[in-house]
């Protein structure tokens, strides 16, 4: 493989009123729960690990580097309920399950809203 080329990423931004995800985040998030990990929220959109580099800490190493360099007190995530390393790594790294069927619009497949609460 060629030493530039990209063998993983980690993508979030600040999630805010009036965006798409947001807003339905805070509809499927019980109301006692919007507020404390919405208020203040990096929404973590995306991570990715060229399959070759799997499994040598690589996507643990991406989300620390995302999460540290956010100024946001929470994080959220979407994942498929069925995507179990995922889920693994997840709670490996102290993510918690906020809600346990999401829906993404007409898709039929459940996702999983976890969380996690940065120390800044």
């Amino acid at each position: 493989m060629d030493e530039n080329a990209v063998i993983g990423f980690a993508y979030g931004y600040t999630s805010t009123p009036g965006q798409f995800y947001h807003d339905l985040l805070r509809m499927s998030l019980e109301n006692s729960n919007q507020e404390s990990w919405l208020e203040d929220c990096l929404e973590f959109v995306e991570l990715a690990v060229h399959p070759n580099h799997r499994r040598k800490k690589l996507g643990q190493e991406l989300v620390a580097t995302l999460l540290e360099d956010s100024q946001n007190q929470t994080a959220i995530l979407t994942t498929q309920k069925n995507n179990t390393s995922a889920l693994l790594l997840y709670e490996k790294l102290n993510w918690e399950v906020l809600e346990h069927n999401f829906k993404l619009g007409e898709t039929t497949e459940p996702y999983i809203i976890m969380g996690k609460k940065l120390n800044h």
